[in-house]
């Protein structure tokens, strides 16, 4: 049990991410796969959901950019993290789509 506490902390340093941030990560992580099985199978590949992440973030913050705006570090912490939050989600979706046609 200690050891399997020192890995889990370990792994959540790792990934620079508190404690609550990693088991957060890690159920939301088994409810998305839960959902993909209970959906036909279907689960994204791990290069469509960082090609996803990285098409939120273009989308994201290319227009205020383009628009001249100022964009703060902590607003664009914010676009970062969010496109973090729903890349998976994205991708699954995507994934469905695609599967459907």
């Amino acid at each position: 049990m200690w050891s399997e506490l020192r890995a889990f902390e370990a792994q959540a340093a790792k990934r620079n991410q508190t404690q609550g941030e990693r088991i957060r990560g890690l159920i939301l992580a088994a409810i998305q796969a839960t959902q993909a099985r209970e959906a036909g199978g279907v689960q994204p590949s791990a290069e469509l959901t960082e090609i996803t992440g990285v098409r939120l973030l273009l989308i994201n913050l290319l227009k205020p950019v383009a628009m001249g705006q100022p964009m703060t570090e902590k607003t664009f912490d914010g676009i970062v993290a969010e496109a973090k939050k729903r890349k998976a989600p994205a991708a699954l979706e995507l994934a469905q789509e695609s599967q459907r046609r």
